[in-house]
């Protein structure tokens, strides 16, 4: 029986989380210019209406990862992400999740003494450190294709703001990949600074400002 409801716990918890997690979002590429609009996407994302006139095409426009939604070059959208982000099914399981949600509470306290343990161990796995606190701050430096000269500053979320000549930008940095507009790069450390290194060998000299 503990078992059973033990199983019952994991099951509704997965499936109410899915559920919290669901929704819209509309991500605005204003001026043409990168944007990062933050969701737990769960790397699940459908593109639900476009909002502009400029093209919105999947991998050069608009594109996702788990922790958000980009646009580029004009694109504007409307966005569905997450586990069960269709309007129809959305109230059906809201009301699906608070019936399992009773059945979670009272198969939690029945079994919890068993499941304490277990539980402390699975919440600990979840904590990391996304971004090296080396590549946290300002940095100025050179286009190694020799455009202009650049400076950009990295949050401790991963965030990046940056201008190079008279243009600004956004972008996103997550471990040691970056991505500013539609291109990635591998960031490493150098000396009092960072490198940003291209797929296209190009790429960044920057040192901490």
């Amino acid at each position: 029986m503990r078992i059973k409801l033990a199983t019952l716990v994991s099951l509704g918890i997965l499936l109410v989380a899915s559920q919290a997690r669901a929704g819209e979002l509309e991500c605005r590429s204003s001026g043409y210019r990168y944007q990062y609009c933050r969701a737990d996407t769960e790397n699940n994302v459908q593109f639900a209406q476009q909002l502009s006139n400029a093209p919105c095409k999947q991998g050069r426009d608009w594109g996702y990862d788990q922790r958000g939604i980009w646009v580029d070059n004009g694109c504007a959208a409307m966005f569905n992400y997450g586990g069960g982000s269709s309007h129809h099914n959305r109230d059906s399981g809201r009301d699906a999740a608070a019936g399992i949600a009773a059945a979670v509470i009272l198969g939690a306290l029945i079994s919890a003494s068993e499941q304490h343990h277990h539980d402390r161990g699975s919440q600990g796995n979840d904590s990391r450190v996304d971004v090296p606190p080396w590549a946290i701050g300002h940095f100025a430096g050179q286009d190694r294709g020799g455009g202009p000269d650049i400076e950009i500053a990295v949050d401790p979320n991963g965030r990046i703001n940056g201008m190079q000549g008279s243009r600004i930008f956004n972008g996103q940095m997550r471990g040691t990949e970056a991505w500013i507009g539609n291109r990635s790069y591998t960031v490493v450390r150098s000396g009092g600074g960072i490198r940003l290194f291209g797929e296209d060998r190009g790429g960044y000299d920057l040192y901490r400002q």
